[in-house]
């Protein structure tokens, strides 16, 4: 709170000096123009300047401080208001782990079939899966996370019996994929207990 209210003075003081050197300039231009066309109208503005109070030239100054104020706390809201409305809830990252643990339990059991089964694994439901995963990760992420989700680098593959030979391919692509969106949902994890954490904190100041 402290700090808070350190920052509004601090920003009213520079904006206050910023506000008065503008004024000035300002006042200065429009003088200098007017002198150029009529020196006996800058003389009379002048005159008639000295015999009002000097407080009143804070008027403008004031409300030139006032508007800036308003404007860069404004601002301030609206860069808050965005970070906030890009942050999911707890509540939101729950239903983005279940979605895409749900995805890696129906590659699990393309794997499965693949490893246990001598029939052909239907590469058609496994494109389906595959898409679904794309769009899932695309809107849980965004679409720089396709790349890495399509990506085997790094993988352990492990050692593996394929009773039909012609389900290594189909099993070798679908691990790849389980092993990308486990480490999504690990992410989604780590953001769930941050923001759990975060409400705790706030809770104990309440």
């Amino acid at each position: 709170m402290t700090k808070f209210y350190l920052q509004v003075l601090w920003s009213a003081c520079t904006e206050f000096w910023a506000a008065t050197d503008k004024t000035i300039a300002a006042s200065a231009v429009v003088l200098f123009l007017i002198g150029l066309f009529n020196q006996k109208l800058v003389e009379r503005i002048m005159t008639a300047w000295n015999g009002v109070s000097p407080w009143w030239s804070l008027v403008p100054i004031g409300l030139l401080v006032v508007y800036r104020l308003l404007r860069a706390n404004y601002e301030k809201f609206v860069v808050l208001e965005n970070k906030l409305a890009g942050q999911m809830t707890a509540e939101e990252v729950k239903q983005k782990i279940k979605l895409l643990t749900d995805l890696i339990d129906r590659g699990q059991e393309f794997t499965r079939q693949c490893r246990s089964s001598r029939d052909l694994v239907p590469r058609e439901q496994v494109g389906v899966w595959a898409q679904d995963a794309v769009e899932s990760v695309k809107k849980t992420f965004d679409s720089t996370y396709i790349s890495r989700f399509e990506s085997s680098v790094g993988i352990p593959m492990g050692m593996a019996y394929w009773p039909n030979l012609e389900n290594r391919d189909v099993d070798g692509y679908v691990l790849a994929r389980v092993y990308r969106l486990q480490e999504f949902v690990d992410e989604l994890r780590k953001r769930l207990t941050k923001i759990q954490d975060q409400c705790r904190v706030r809770i104990s100041r309440e």
